[in-house]
This record gives structure tokens, sequence and C-alpha cells, in this order.
């Protein structure tokens, strides 16, 4: 609205909180259109009108002047007295205009209080402000999340590197040793003990199937994978089932068949892979106007599947994107 229509942002604010309670009051827009209403008026009673209500919100809007109107407004909703503001003061520096409760203002002085204690001098509620709003970016702000798992991932890969890497002629020497002396080197008393466990599980599972002699040219691997496989199917079958018959064989067995859903259940997205979107957009809508300009908004932020779930696409960070909720509501709108 402010680049296209070029108004200010004050002016598009009101029209898109009145267009928004129009959506939810369809009589609001009818008395705006009819002249009943002003819009200014409109934009007073948007906070306190609702579907119950819009009767006689809509006569006072229609009746009232607008300090009248202010003033009814502000005895259901005290808050709204004071509107909040932030003008600038300098170009670096802005004027923070907020109202709040007793009880709220009450709160934020012990917070101030528990500041001075433990700086151990005397704390503006400017610093209590930016310390908090600090702490909660820190432990809230999904970009810095991903920023601080992005260095950490670094840092255990260069600890990983550091341990595992040993000089040339350290490797060669420890090699010589063992080959001469004829001992097992630690890869190969792994791998002896991870064949060992593979054929105790196979032993186990054949006994349960009563499978006394398994083929000998079948690997315990593949017959350890079947196993597993079979019990997955079973399992997926009942969690995924939207409904199942029951029917007796020829030996008068009951059998359980499972009518299985879509193959295409949604899975949530891995934290790791979130993290890569988020730094990858910087948390912000990613759509572009036919100009190529990009939204940007940074605000109701939603992740995107460019191929939907429903037709394959996978939970990967190629097919992801981060949009406005607008933005994701209009492109699937189109289909």
């Amino acid at each position: 609205m402010v680049k296209e229509l070029r108004l200010s942002e004050s002016v598009a604010y009101n029209l898109i909180a009145v267009a928004r309670k129009a959506r939810e009051v369809p009589e609001l827009k009818t008395e705006i259109q009819s002249g009943a209403i002003t819009l200014s008026n409109a934009r007073k009673i948007a906070p306190v009108l609702n579907r119950e209500n819009k009767a006689e919100w809509l006569a006072k809007a229609s009746a009232l002047s607008q300090r009248q109107l202010e003033k009814a407004v502000v005895q259901v909703r005290p808050q709204l007295a004071t509107p909040e503001r932030a003008t600038y003061v300098t170009p670096s520096r802005v004027k923070l205009e907020v109202g709040l409760s007793e009880k709220d203002m009450l709160k934020l002085r012990r917070v101030q209080d528990l500041f001075c204690q433990s700086r151990k001098r005397p704390v503006t509620l400017e610093e209590v402000l930016v310390s908090l709003t600090d702490e909660y970016l820190a432990r809230r702000d999904p970009l810095e999340k991903a920023k601080r798992q992005k260095v950490q991932k670094g840092l255990q890969r260069s600890a990983r590197e550091m341990n595992t890497i040993k000089p040339d002629s350290q490797i060669g020497t420890q090699l010589e040793i063992e080959a001469e002396s004829g001992i097992e080197t630690k890869p190969e008393i792994k791998a002896k003990s991870e064949i060992k466990k593979e054929s105790t599980e196979i032993a186990s599972v054949c006994e349960k199937d009563s499978v006394k002699n398994p083929p000998v040219s079948v690997k315990p691997v593949a017959l350890q994978a079947c196993a597993a496989r079979a019990v997955e199917t079973d399992e997926e079958d009942r969690a995924h089932a939207e409904s199942s018959t029951r029917s007796k064989g020829a030996n008068g067995e009951t059998r359980e068949t499972y009518v299985r859903k879509p193959n295409y259940i949604r899975e949530t997205v891995s934290a790791e892979i979130l993290h890569q979107v988020n730094l990858r957009d910087q948390r912000r809508c990613t759509h572009t106007n036919p100009k190529g300009e990009r939204c940007g908004q940074a605000r109701w932020i939603e992740i995107h599947h460019k191929t939907p779930v429903s037709k394959g696409g996978m939970n990967r960070q190629e097919n992801l994107t981060t949009l406005c909720s607008a933005h994701h509501k209009w492109l699937h709108s189109q289909g």
C-alpha cells in the first residue's frame, strides 16, 4: 500500500485494520460505503467491534463525534487511551510511548530492582528493556538458534578432526607393530564383535519363527533386514490403518486385513533442516512480486513446501521456503 498506492504508513495501517474488521463484521463495510460512518470513526471502533455488539457500536460511530467516540471506546478498553508510538528524536534514537497496567508496571520495577542488585549500580528502564529484549531473542529467535547451531556444528567438526588426525609417522609405526606382532587392530575387533552380535540376533529371530536350518547361502545381514522389515511393515499397517476387516481362513484361523492410508503422511521438519532454511532466508518472506521486489516481511512467518507433500514433496532444504502468512495463503489459493 505504501509502495504502490503511495499512502503514508499511518493511513495504510488504518485501512488494513478497518479491512480486517470488515471481513469479520461485513456490516462495517456497508456502512462505510453508504457514507453513514467515516473511515476515521471506523478505525476508532475497530478494536472493540465484534459480531455480538455490532449494532451498538455501528450506531455510536454514525451518531457521535470523534472525541465522543474516543471517550466511549476508552471506557470499554482503557489501554487504548495511550496508543503505542515510536518517534525519532535523533537519527539514531527513538522515543517510545506505551501504556501499561499498574500491575505490569510494578513487575517492570521489580525487574529493575533485580538488575540494580546484580550489577551493583542504578539501572534505567531503558537498560532493563534492552536486556530483556536481548535475552528473549537469544532464547526464542529461530534465526539466532540457527546461528548457534551452525557455530556449534563447526566447533564439533573441528574437535573431531583434531582428535582423529595423527601424524603420518605415528600411523605407519603403529601399523608395522600390529602386523609384526599379529595383534588385531581396533577395526578388526569391532567388525568381529558386530558379526557376532548379528549372528546372535538372527539366531533368536530364527528360533522365534521356528526356523531351525536357515539356508547357508543367505547372509545373516540379509536375514536380519528381512525380519526387521517384516516387523516394520506390520507396525506401519496397524498405525496407518483407516479400517480393518476380519476373515477366517481354510484352517479356521482369524485373519485381519488392514486398509492403509495414502503414503504421503506429513512428517515434521527436522530442527537441523529448519535451521538451514532460516539461515538461508534470514527468517523473512521470500515472495517476490512481478517487479522482482522481495516481500521481506519478518512477522507471521510460515514454512512452505514448493512441491506439496501430497505430490511427493520432501522435507528438504531445496523444497522449503519461508513465507508470510498472507503470501502463503495466496500461493495455496492459486492451486
